[in-house]
C-alpha cells in the first residue's frame, strides 16, 4: 500500500464530497459545510492546513433518505455509506469511505480504521438548552470512542492497562456495529 501525499488525500475528499453534492441535487436533499470543512472554506479557502476529513450537516429526513437509498444512487462502487442506520458504523453519525483507501488513525483500533472519509452528521431539532446538548454529544463521543479504542496505545503505562481492562467491556454494553 502506498502511502498518499496530503494533496492526494484532499483530492480523494473531495471526490467524495462531490458524489454526495452530485445526489444530493438529483434528489433534492439539503446539506451544508460544517465544523472545520467550514470553517477552512471561510479561512483558508479551502482546507484547514491540519484537517483530515470533510464533514458535513443535513437535515435527519435528507441524512436518512441518504443512507436508506445510497446503494442505488451513487455510481461508484469505491464510496460506501456507513451510517448507524445500516448497522455497519461504530459513530454516531454516518461516513462516506473511499474504499480504494486506508487511513490508520491513532487511538483508533485497526478493525475500525477505514478509508478515507467525508462526515455526515445529522441535524435534529434543536433543544433550546446548549448546555444540554453540548453534554449529549460529548457522552455520545465519550462511549464510542471507549468502545473503539487501540487497547495497545497510550500515554502512559497507566492509561494502557485502564483500556485494557475497560475496553472489552465498554465494546460489549455499546455494541459498536
Amino acid at each position: 500500500m502506498r502511502l498518499m501525499s496530503t494533496e492526494e488525500h484532499r483530492t480523494v475528499l473531495l471526490d467524495i464530497a462531490s458524489t454526495i453534492h452530485r445526489i444530493c441535487n438529483e434528489h433534492d436533499l439539503v446539506y451544508v459545510l460544517q465544523g472545520g470543512s467550514l470553517l477552512g472554506a471561510i479561512r483558508h479557502g479551502g482546507f484547514i492546513p491540519w484537517d483530515h476529513d470533510f464533514d458535513i450537516m443535513m437535515p435527519r429526513h435528507d441524512y436518512d433518505m441518504l443512507a436508506e437509498h445510497w446503494n442505488e444512487w451513487c455510481d461508484d462502487s469505491r464510496y460506501q455509506m456507513m451510517a448507524p442506520k445500516l448497522k455497519n458504523c461504530p459513530y454516531f453519525f454516518a461516513k462516506v469511505v473511499d474504499t480504494s483507501t486506508y487511513v490508520k488513525q491513532i487511538y483508533i483500533a485497526d478493525e475500525y480504521c477505514t478509508g478515507a472519509w467525508v462526515d455526515i452528521f445529522p441535524l435534529d431539532g434543536v433543544h433550546d438548552n446548549v448546555d444540554e446538548i453540548r453534554q449529549k454529544v460529548l457522552h455520545a463521543k465519550r462511549t464510542v470512542y471507549t468502545a473503539i479504542t487501540d487497547t495497545s496505545s497510550g500515554s502512559t503505562p497507566a492509561i494502557k492497562l485502564a483500556k485494557k481492562a475497560i475496553t472489552p467491556v465498554w465494546k460489549r454494553l455499546v455494541k459498536p456495529y
